[in-house]
């Protein structure tokens, strides 16, 4: 991923404010969240029930502090959008809530590591306006090991599938030609 190159060029994310639409971002010693909110029924906390949240908040903003690991920009400012349940599910109803309110927050990144079969035209016009405003979105492509899935098959997001500590496509991993790049995302330490 080159992210040590960027760390020696002083670009650590520094100014930027990320959104992790996701299950929620524990409190953790290794990450500071900026603010959040929980677009779910059950609870008003943005705290993580299931951990997938934290886990990939604590890829992009763990704090460089000579503990655990260091987030790829762990200088950037994190906010927990809650928009999946306890169950790792989540009403589409609610994700677009969560870009919506991404997109008031005026963050500048839109991170989506979730994923629907679900065409819909209020999703699209969300994605849309988060591009057209200059937010990057970044989505997972899925998980089933075959075809995308939204928003990753927007053509205004950046869609990414995973590789393994082989540099290899994980077998999880959703492929399709709207694929544009592939990261670590499974056995990376």
């Amino acid at each position: 991923t080159n992210v040590q190159a960027a760390w020696n060029r002083n670009l650590r994310g520094d100014g930027v404010k990320i959104a992790v639409i996701d299950s929620g971002i524990a409190q953790h010693e290794d990450m500071e969240i900026a603010g959040g909110t929980s677009l779910v029924s059950y609870t008003s906390s943005y705290n993580d029930d299931t951990g997938h949240g934290t886990h990939v908040a604590g890829i992009i903003s763990a704090l460089n502090n000579d503990y655990g690991t260091t987030g790829v920009a762990s200088e950037a400012e994190i906010y927990a959008v809650k928009v999946l349940k306890n169950t790792g599910t989540g009403s589409l109803t609610d994700i677009i809530a969560g870009f919506d309110w991404a997109i008031e927050q005026g963050v500048d990144i839109i991170n989506a590591s979730l994923g629907t079969t679900y065409n819909s035209v209020a999703f699209k016009q969300r994605v849309d306006e988060a591009k057209e405003k200059g937010i990057i979105v970044v989505a997972a492509a899925g998980n089933t090991g075959n075809e995308m899935r939204y928003p990753a098959l927007y053509d205004s997001v950046v869609a990414v599938s995973a590789t393994n500590d082989q540099n290899q496509l994980a077998t999880f991993s959703s492929r399709g030609v709207n694929i544009d790049l592939s990261a670590p995302g499974q056995n990376v330490m």
